[in-house]
């Protein structure tokens, strides 16, 4: 039997295959795999989101900018880029147009703060009628985090009690005449057994603390906060990280057009449903006759 690459019609394809540098096959649902292919797909597309280029939002950053990487200027179409200036670190988003070619002008620029404001008020708007329904959501969420602590709690219980008792059954195998042996052995059932008592006692303060239901007040408190969204979205323990979070799941792309060197600003924002929403800000001038 001649070999493979002897074989004229396969000589052929594998001479094309490396030609095309196409040394893979992908057969969906052949073999099993880890991920399911919808949530491969996923990945890919959250990765080439990521990437920091024209048609994608790119990675989240530090900063406390609320639009970085979905921001675009309106006049030329490019990425809007973050700027903090002065030592108070005053947010600011410009358009870097011109700056290679400096015979060009700078498109427009405009005080972060003001755009940052007009996003977050029309975000909490839109989330005002889904207040609800996220409070039962988190409320679910929470239970369902805190039963996935209890499992592994009672798994870790459940370890050590077997341990436990396989150093009973090694300590009552043992012969009574090797007494170095049963000593040693009688030393790790006792430390076992210490290692036991002391998990179940951190298991009955953590039950205590985090039972695996919520109460109705614990609810109600989760009600109650998720009607007021505008106090979570400034409490102190909210980050830039998640306030930028909320803003990505909602907002696709957000457009500014500065008129003329005026003070008005015209701000597009197209939701991640289709929807676009025009608004007009007022941006901080320097002078009286703008």
């Amino acid at each position: 039997m001649r070999p493979f690459y002897a074989i004229p019609f396969h000589r052929k394809i594998v001479r094309q295959a490396f030609r095309n540098r196409n040394y893979h096959a992908l057969i969906p649902d052949h073999c099993p795999a880890y991920i399911t292919m919808e949530r491969y797909e996923r990945n890919q597309r959250r990765i080439r989101d990521n990437q920091f280029r024209h048609g994608s939002k790119g990675a989240s950053r530090d900063g406390q900018s609320l639009l970085t990487g979905i921001l675009f200027c309106g006049r030329c179409g490019r990425r809007m880029t973050v700027f903090y200036q002065g030592r108070r670190n005053v947010l600011r988003y410009q358009c870097t147009t011109g700056t290679v070619d400096f015979r060009a002008s700078r498109c427009q620029s405009l005080s972060g703060q003001v755009l940052d404001e007009l996003v977050a008020q029309r975000v909490l708007t839109a989330l005002e009628p889904a207040s609800l329904e996220l409070s039962l959501m988190a409320a679910d969420d929470l239970e369902s985090e805190r039963r996935r602590l209890d499992d592994n709690w009672r798994q870790r219980l459940e370890r050590t009690r077997f341990e436990a008792d396989r150093a009973k059954r090694r300590y009552q195998a043992v012969e009574p005449e090797n007494r170095l042996v049963a000593r040693e052995l009688e030393r790790q059932w006792e430390a076992s057994l210490q290692d036991v008592q002391t998990l179940e006692q951190e298991y009955a303060r953590f039950r205590q603390t985090h039972p695996p239901t919520l109460s109705d007040q614990q609810r109600g408190l989760i009600r109650s906060l998720s009607e007021h969204l505008p106090v979570l979205w400034r409490a102190s323990t909210t980050t830039h990280s998640d306030r930028r979070r909320i803003v990505r799941l909602l907002i696709e792309r957000v457009e500014v057009t500065v008129q003329g060197t005026t003070e008005q600003v015209d701000v597009s924002i197209q939701w991640s449903g289709g929807f676009v929403s025009r608004h007009e800000v007022l941006r901080p001038v320097r002078r009286y006759g703008q």
